[in-house]
């Protein structure tokens, strides 16, 4: 009995991970994902250079400098 419980729960997990992979492999295969990536990894990189501006205070407010 374990067997074939065992033989359908991983039928089943194959059958799952084939339906819930299928939209990521065809945004993946039109090249939605890659460029997505790309846009993050460019987003990082803008991002990264602002950190390094040290912050000189907002001169309209006395104190603040």
């Amino acid at each position: 009995m374990f067997r074939t419980m065992s033989k359908k729960i991983s039928k089943f997990l194959e059958f799952e991970d084939r339906v819930f992979r299928a939209p990521y492999n065809y945004l993946k295969k039109i090249g939605l994902i890659d460029k997505v990536k790309e846009i993050k990894q460019r987003f990082v990189e803008i991002y990264s250079k602002d950190e390094e501006i040290p912050y000189g205070g907002n001169q309209m407010f006395f104190g603040d400098d």
